[in-house]
């Protein structure tokens, strides 16, 4: 090539455009190598098999490409993908976000991990977890949107589920008065549940008290019983099972039912899990019958007659002490025993065939005794 020196600069920029074109060639090497390494590995039928759907759009929102995945997800074949609008595979009310989306990608933007539901052939609706850029050729001129999304209809039915599950527990928990509790044994801190929180008149979402701090929840005569309790549990890993009083936050009185359990979490560290039921009202019905048997076992005992309870079989159940007239000096004595035993037949098959019935099936009588 003959250099022309007359020309300003000649020399130097024939360097340049020589260097250019090698650039160029350099360039072509590049991209034909690339190609082959993409040919070899044949990527089109990687993603054509991946466990995911994928999916290539012009600017305009018009498929050009749809994997089988992307295909079967919205129940279509792969060729009646291509040359659709992106909208129809998005729910009516996803469209807003749709445009949001394009017209971000048309800007070069990205997104990861956005949740979109879009709608099958049948017209059922799901969600999908999406993935999306901007897809450039290497001339720069060519640009495609280049979707991925996951099916996430699996995940939502069992966050569903879930919730659903926490719904029936909380339920369950206000209906039977009935909260739960766990307590990490090493640093003495405490969880507890919303009905816990309500059942010592506390708001629930605040910190629960550690457990030194319960202490003064307790009844001053119950709080050594409970303490005692909760030791042996953690040093033999036995069974908390306790009814003791507690001192709401409003100084009233209440009784609770506590049981507990040892386990180790999943870093290996002794937790207790357990409920508190909050009983007052059964406890106190328990000690106001209790206090009425007692009232009506004395004046059943100082009656001048014989008093007694028969089952179906004519056989003695309870009995006071009035009973000389049999031979006998305690009632106890009369208890298993048949009625036929200690009364003549006469005798016998009258109090067989008189008394009342109870819902037990038991007959109650009475008989005069001078």
């Amino acid at each position: 090539m003959a250099r022309d020196e007359s020309a300003p600069g000649g020399a130097t920029s024939g360097a340049a455009s020589t260097f250019r074109d090698e650039l160029a060639l350099l360039r072509e090497e590049i991209d034909r190598l690339r190609g082959g390494i993409l040919q070899e590995l044949d990527m089109p039928q990687v993603v054509d098999r991946a466990n995911f759907g994928v999916c290539l759009a012009t600017r305009d929102g018009t498929v050009r490409y749809a994997n089988y995945w992307w295909a079967a997800l919205h129940g279509l074949t792969r060729e009646e993908c291509i040359g659709q609008p992106l909208s129809l595979f998005h729910a009516p009310d996803q469209l807003p976000q749709l445009r949001a989306l394009t017209e971000g990608l048309a800007r070069g933007e990205s997104y990861s991990a956005v949740e979109a539901w879009h709608v099958r052939r049948s017209g059922e609706v799901f969600p999908l977890l999406v993935n999306a850029f901007l897809l450039k050729g290497s001339s720069g001129r060519q640009e495609l949107f280049a979707i991925t999304a996951v099916d996430m209809t699996g995940s939502k039915a069992s966050e569903a589920a879930l919730r659903e599950s926490e719904e029936r527990l909380k339920l369950a928990e206000e209906a039977a008065v009935m909260g739960y509790y766990q307590i990490e044994v090493a640093t003495g801190h405490a969880l507890w549940s919303d009905q816990t929180f309500r059942i010592f008149g506390l708001p629930p979402g605040t910190d629960a008290p550690k457990v030194e701090e319960y202490r003064s929840m307790i009844h001053p005569e119950d709080r050594s019983a409970v303490y005692a309790l909760f030791e042996k549990c953690i040093s033999e890993r036995t069974r908390f099972d306790l009814v003791y009083r507690i001192i709401r936050s409003d100084g009233q009185e209440r009784v609770v039912h506590s049981i507990g359990i040892m386990r180790r979490n999943s870093a290996g560290s002794d937790v207790m899990f357990g409920t508190f039921q909050d009983v007052t009202e059964s406890h106190r019905a328990t000690e106001a019958l209790l206090v009425s048997e007692e009232k009506n076992r004395s004046l059943v005992q100082s009656s001048h007659d014989h008093i007694f309870m028969l089952d179906l079989n004519g056989t003695f159940m309870a009995s006071n002490d009035r009973v000389q007239h049999y031979g006998l000096s305690s009632g106890t004595e009369l208890i298993g025993r048949a009625v036929s035993e200690v009364c003549p037949p006469d005798v016998a098959a009258l109090y067989h065939h008189s008394g009342d019935w109870t819902p037990g099936g038991v007959r109650a009588h009475s008989s005069w005794t001078e």
